[in-house]
């Protein structure tokens, strides 16, 4: 489908363990190894909880109404696991379907870009496979990657909203400010973008220039400059470079698009 453009827990059992934004551990607890005479399965990191109401159960085998529940998004610290629940303090268990836990997690630190439609966006989200406060991002938008996971077999990438480099544009809302896209919609080449403006403005300091580069990355200036206040037939987008003719690019910020040359 194409787009155009918090946890307080009863009294009657342990604190768990919530995580901040940052994913730091606010408090820990310790859990025991054993239930019923079975080994818990040691498990670190956090999980989510898919579902509004989700109950907590003082072990993996409770079958009694859960004394207190946890809210839908909501992030905590794992322990371990055993028949099909999920530890995430002393004597209190949640139920696999009830959560999100990443079966893989790999740390990354690049630039990716939105590979979708020119001109369209693609939703990006809060927390992978939960596309809820989502957002919408155009096409070619490029993005610091932080992270790397895979939930029930897919491939989700994690980006931070307030590091996300130009171009592109955000509707929605959401409370964080880390992202997930799903795989499918990132490249890790710069994305040409053709643009359906007709031209661009110079908007830099009155009676000064900008420089004309070969390339969409800055590392071949010309000896080319474009006053401050003057258009320019534009082409298209790449990498945070606007192309103004051929081998000829400017930077992003020091320009405004118009769809003539106000003439």
């Amino acid at each position: 489908m194409k787009f155009k453009f918090t946890k307080i827990i009863g009294a009657a059992v342990v604190l768990l363990s919530p995580l901040a934004a940052t994913g730091t551990v606010l408090a820990d607890t310790n859990s025991a190894a054993t239930y019923g005479g079975e080994a818990m399965t040691p498990l670190s990191g956090s999980l989510l909880i898919r579902h509004n109401n989700t109950g907590v159960f003082d072990n993996p085998y409770d079958a009694m109404p859960p004394k207190t529940t946890l809210p839908k998004g909501s992030n905590w610290k794992v322990f371990g696991y055993l028949n099909g629940c999920y530890n995430v303090g002393k004597n209190q268990w949640v139920r696999q379907d009830d959560v999100i836990y990443p079966s893989e997690s790999t740390a990354s630190n690049t630039i990716g870009y939105v590979n979708y439609v020119p001109f369209y966006g693609v939703r990006v989200t809060t927390y992978p496979s939960l596309m809820e406060n989502t957002v919408i991002l155009r096409h070619g938008t490029a993005l610091n990657i932080t992270q790397k996971s895979v939930i029930d077999g897919k491939t989700w990438y994690q980006f931070n909203k307030t590091n996300y480099l130009n171009y592109g544009w955000w509707t929605g809302s959401t409370n964080g400010s880390e992202m997930w896209i799903p795989s499918d919609y990132v490249s890790f080449n710069p994305i040409y973008t053709p643009l359906k403006e007709n031209y661009l403005q110079v908007q830099y300091i009155k009676g000064y220039s900008i420089r004309v580069f070969q390339s969409p990355d800055g590392s071949k200036p010309t000896n080319q400059y474009l006053k401050d206040g003057t258009y320019w037939k534009v082409f298209g987008y790449q990498n945070d470079y606007y192309q103004v003719g051929n081998n000829q690019w400017v930077q992003a910020p020091y320009v405004a698009l118009y769809d003539n040359n106000h003439n």
